[in-house]
């Protein structure tokens, strides 16, 4: 009897060991390729930064985690044109020559963007930069909380 509680015990154990709360993952849509991967926790921070192709100015958005979702809170850009929401919501306020919306608290399931070297992306997580340089070129890729 004590041999079957302890197996029990031990296997247990062995199953809550293994577990994992949610997980932040940046891969490549297509090959599963994961560049990234780190504890998902409420509140995490995230930006995403590149150069605008046709503006050729910065655009920076802010997230943070939620629960198993993406939570933009912040959008820092140099001018409005084709492509930006005119009313994201939040509060706008110009600041050294820069558009800073916040407060935006729009909701999304994951994050999706075609990589290029020439955008100059820079992906921050919490306090870690993640190396962009590699990431292809031209890769679809996905930021996703997974439980």
């Amino acid at each position: 009897m004590a041999a079957t509680v302890l197996a029990v015990a031990a296997t247990i154990t062995m199953s809550l060991i293994g577990k994992r709360g949610p997980t932040l993952v940046v891969e490549n849509q297509e090959t599963g390729r994961v560049y990234y991967e780190t504890d998902a926790t409420d509140g995490l921070e995230i930006t995403l930064r590149w150069i605008h192709s046709i503006e050729h100015e910065p655009w920076q958005e802010t997230y943070v985690v939620e629960g198993d979702h993406l939570i933009l809170t912040e959008v820092a850009i140099k001018s409005y044109g084709a492509g930006v929401d005119a009313d994201p919501g939040g509060e706008t306020t110009i600041e050294n020559g820069v558009i800073y919306t916040r407060g935006i608290n729009k909701r999304f399931d994951d994050l999706r963007w075609v990589h290029s070297h020439d955008t100059q992306h820079t992906l921050r997580v919490g306090d870690h930069f993640i190396d962009t340089d590699s990431i292809e070129h031209r890769a679809f890729v996905l930021l996703k909380v997974k439980e």
